[in-house]
């Protein structure tokens, strides 16, 4: 007795077609290679079978066919990413440099200082007015104690009391403690600064 290699009915031996869907059965095969082994019986099975057609067993495909058609699957597609990766390098467009910041944009600011207990004078002598103004007096080599003055007119003189100066920890300058060293002043397109000696 046998049975189909497409529903698994049972079929006479040697049936060339089966009685219940019609499919033929392959079995006088001389292909070995198109035929499976049924690992119950141990008999040749043609390969588009689904069941060994002598013991109904439900059958895989050739597991070294299935790992070489995986493998070739695998390096297809490791060769296809890597000449994607070449024609995307080869016909990108070339990345676009930076847009240079002419040198004449930053300006030097020139200020006179007058340091006084708890307060800094600042006068612009400048010929223009100096515009988003932060004044920064470092303490130590990290700790930079800023605040932000706005638009200072050319020719003006301000004063700036140092208890509003403020790191980047929250706290105030301590005047009674410090003495401001160094005063750093940066504007929109300009830039200076003053050590005291």
């Amino acid at each position: 007795m046998m049975f189909c290699i497409q529903c698994g009915a049972k079929i006479k031996d040697n049936s060339a077609f089966c009685e219940n869907c019609g499919t033929k059965q392959c079995l006088n095969t001389t292909n070995i290679e198109d035929e499976k082994i049924c690992p119950r019986c141990h008999k040749l099975v043609p390969s588009p079978a689904k069941s060994c057609p002598y013991c109904h067993m439900l059958l895989i495909a050739n597991p070294s066919k299935e790992k070489l058609s995986l493998g070739l699957g695998v390096a297809s597609v490791i060769i296809a990413m890597f000449f994607a990766f070449i024609l995307n390098y080869l016909f990108s467009p070339a990345p676009q440099a930076p847009i240079p910041v002419p040198a004449s944009t930053t300006r030097e600011i020139n200020f006179t200082l007058g340091i006084g207990p708890g307060y800094i004078t600042i006068t612009n002598n400048n010929d223009f007015d100096w515009e988003n103004t932060k004044i920064m007096i470092p303490n130590g080599i990290i700790d930079v104690y800023k605040y932000n003055a706005g638009i200072v007119p050319q020719g003006v003189t301000r004063t700036y009391y140092l208890n509003n100066f403020i790191n980047s920890d929250g706290k105030k300058f301590d005047w009674q403690t410090h003495v401001p060293m160094e005063i750093n002043i940066l504007a929109e397109n300009a830039a200076g600064s003053m050590v005291r000696k």
